[in-house]
């Protein structure tokens, strides 16, 4: 993960308002409670990219999502049950650096949140 994020970079300023703000309305859902079992619950993998342009079913961005965050999570922030705003931050840094396009990756993070 740190490999891919070093060659590209920080999340960029206006990535990381968009991740905030995707946060927030998350935490307002989650009543400022999130977890990840309330994450699933919410996540919208029928309106990622991947799955509106036929790559990936909605079951399987779900899986990559849950899988991916819950490893971070494991990894970086082991024995929280709580997903902070800087947890959230951290986890779309990993995937803004795989995502070369502004669009793809706003879309990816509105529709979904």
């Amino acid at each position: 993960m740190n490999f891919v994020k070093n060659l590209r970079g920080e999340l960029s300023a206006e990535r990381k308002a968009l991740v905030k703000k995707a946060y927030e309305e998350l935490s307002k859902k989650c009543e400022g409670k999130v977890t990840i079992k309330l994450m699933k619950e919410i996540y919208l993998s029928k309106l990622h990219p991947g799955v509106l342009d036929g790559r990936k079913t909605a079951e399987t961005a779900t899986f990559e999502f849950l899988d991916s965050f819950s490893m971070m999570c494991r990894m970086l922030y082991p024995g929280h049950d709580m997903v902070s705003e800087d947890m959230f931050v951290e986890y779309y840094s990993y995937i803004s650096a795989t995502i070369e396009s502004n669009s793809y990756f706003e879309t990816m993070l509105i529709n979904v949140w």
